[in-house]
């Protein structure tokens, strides 16, 4: 039996994560009917409870009073001087994916640059903990980059992008890219996992109009506009 890990996003609040939880969930059964499906949770409380019905297994991964530790400490001061220091802040990782025959991040556009320019080794990490011990690991359903804006970051990414098992990408834009700074052989295009959740009309037989659907997502804003109320007004108007 295939023992498969999803691990990467915070948690299913936001619907988009919910949908690729479900929607991964729903394309590993068509192929492994009888598979055990975990998925690493930081709110598992929250999560059990939004995807009730969804045949996958929960683990807790918060880390527990980790705040003042040493190693955690001396990463931070580390950082201020420009030393990145590899750390997830997924818990346990080591022995969790040990248990596993492949690893799935997931999370869309979890490998990108922060609004501000900075990167995050916080999945990165795990994949290349999972290099080290023989352990698939594939990035799925995602966007990468860019990193132009942080050298550092994308000589960083680039070293462990072209070491991964496989990149699923969910549109063109991020295959060209990863195309244009040498990483090709391991990377695939394939539509979002979130296309492969059942909508809600077809689920209840009933008839629904056509919408206009809006991302008011603040992390996404933060990207484009000085905060949500500017987002709102805008696409609004548009």
């Amino acid at each position: 039996m295939k023992r498969i890990l999803l691990i990467g996003i915070f948690g299913t609040y936001n619907y988009g994560c919910e949908a690729i939880v479900r929607g991964t969930v729903t394309q590993i059964r068509q192929q492994y009917p009888d598979a055990y499906i975990a998925y690493a949770s930081m709110n598992i409380d929250d999560d059990i409870h939004r995807l009730r019905n969804c045949n996958v297994n929960f683990i807790d991964s918060r880390k527990k009073n980790e705040k003042f530790t040493i190693h955690n400490i001396v990463r931070k001061i580390c950082k201020e001087f420009g030393v990145m220091i590899e750390y997830t802040v997924f818990a346990n990782i080591k022995q969790t994916i040990k248990m596993y025959d492949v690893v799935i991040s997931i999370g869309g556009d979890m490998y990108t640059l922060s609004p501000c320019g900075e990167y995050s080794t916080n999945i990165s990490c795990i994949g290349n903990k999972c290099r080290k011990y023989s352990i698939p690991y594939i990035i799925w359903g995602c966007s990468i980059g860019p990193f132009e804006s942080n050298l550092k970051a994308k000589k960083y990414y680039i070293e462990h992008l072209k070491n991964v098992t496989k990149i699923v990408a969910r549109e063109y834009v991020t295959t060209n890219y990863l195309k244009n700074i040498g990483i090709y052989n391991n990377v695939v295009c394939a539509p979002d996992p979130a296309f492969y959740v059942t909508p809600m009309e077809m689920r209840k037989n009933v008839n629904v109009i056509k919408k206009i659907g809006v991302n008011l997502s603040p992390h996404s804003a933060s990207y484009h506009y000085s905060n949500v109320e500017q987002a709102i007004s805008v696409q609004a108007n548009e």
